[in-house]
């Protein structure tokens, strides 16, 4: 049996798997919560950067209420002049919610959907990531829906 050959099959697959280690961890990982304003007509994005060692940048967030999977409407963020979010650091946008999405939110088919894309600040490549949010009146809070 010719052992050289074994040993580097073994290392070649080893090298391999290292490889796609290092660029699973070379992307942003990023957690979404959201929560009531103090003001009624106002919701609070929470995004945190849960990678310890690098920022996400060029952060592109989006919000929008969604009822019978056709039919959404967006919701206005505060992002102006925002590209950088810091390694274990969090950042929180808050949102407009007019009477008619406020409304929408009460009615039990509506969720509220929040994506986020990011690009890792040392390698460039990107995540995006999707949570839906299911509102909760009785309890006034947004609870995370599974899909």
């Amino acid at each position: 049996m010719n052992y050289i050959a074994l040993g580097l099959s073994i290392f070649s697959i080893l090298w391999t798997s290292l490889w796609t280690v290092i660029l699973y961890l070379l992307k942003p990982k990023l957690k979404i919560e959201i929560d009531r304003g103090i003001e009624k007509q106002e919701i609070r994005i929470n995004i945190i950067n849960k990678r310890c060692c690098s920022d996400a940048i060029n952060l592109n967030i989006e919000a929008c209420t969604v009822r019978n999977i056709d039919k959404t409407s967006h919701l206005d963020i505060d992002k102006a002049d925002f590209l950088i979010l810091p390694s274990n650091d969090y950042r929180i946008f808050t949102a407009e919610c007019p009477q008619n999405i406020e409304s929408k939110l009460k009615e039990i088919a509506t969720i509220l959907r929040v994506r986020v894309y990011a690009t890792h600040s040392y390698s460039g490549f990107g995540r995006a990531k999707e949570q839906c949010f299911r509102y909760s009146e009785k309890e006034n809070k947004f609870f995370p829906v599974k899909k």
